[in-house]
């Protein structure tokens, strides 16, 4: 992601192996499978980009952002784990009340091995945000 301000924020990720599918990602499973570039601090952790907390909740703090001057080129993701691999064809990015610290675009990338990443497609430049604002992201 690439902000358009000084910090970067996501209020949920979901990852789909079918258009219009379940999300593949779990609340449940969230402290364990996501993982990111960095956190702000700990009430804006990885996890919170999963918890499928959206809406009044950003008020309360529950969602992903990156650490302070970590904002260019960073990353929320979910590790499926070996033997689970799934692919996915479209990404739901849900953004937060302040549109400042929403990405101004995307990338969706994978790895087997958490070390090497190929980019599955790049998503284009989000032209605007509005407070809360779904985006779904389907692979061409």
């Amino acid at each position: 992601f690439n902000p358009s301000f000084t910090n970067i924020a996501v209020a949920e990720l979901e990852f789909r192996s079918s258009v219009g599918g379940a999300d593949e990602t779990s609340p449940a499973d969230a402290v364990a499978r996501s993982i990111a570039s960095s956190n702000f601090s700990s009430s804006f952790s990885k996890e919170h980009g999963f918890n499928d907390v959206i809406g009044s909740a950003n008020a309360a703090n529950q969602y992903w952002a990156a650490a302070t001057g970590q904002h260019l080129n960073s990353w929320l993701g979910w590790n499926f784990g070996v033997g689970n691999e799934k692919d996915i064809v479209q990404v739901i990015l849900t953004g937060i009340a302040d549109t400042s610290q929403n990405p101004l675009d995307a990338t969706v990338q994978y790895s087997d091995d958490g070390v090497v990443w190929t980019t599955a497609w790049p998503i284009t430049t989000f032209a605007s945000w509005t407070p809360i604002e779904v985006k779904t992201l389907t692979k061409p």
